[in-house]
């Protein structure tokens, strides 16, 4: 199984700069802009628990998504 949360991440700092990342904890708790959020997905077929570890990436989108800042 893929480990959960690996993948490609981009975001702009608070420094203006951009920085890739290849797990979501990278992700910094502030933010300007949040560029690319794209986990790693298991080949199938998938367990249950692959279903189960699926089903939480929108919502760490969403939790990434307001650490942005204007």
């Amino acid at each position: 199984m893929t480990a959960v949360g690996t993948g490609f991440y981009q975001w702009i700092g608070l420094d203006g700069a951009l920085h890739t990342g290849t797990h979501w904890d990278d992700l910094p708790q502030r933010m300007r802009d949040l560029v690319a959020f794209v986990p790693d997905y298991p080949a199938g077929p998938h367990t249950q628990a692959e279903h189960d570890a699926m089903g939480t990436f929108n919502d760490r989108l969403q939790e990434a998504m307001t650490r942005c800042q204007p």
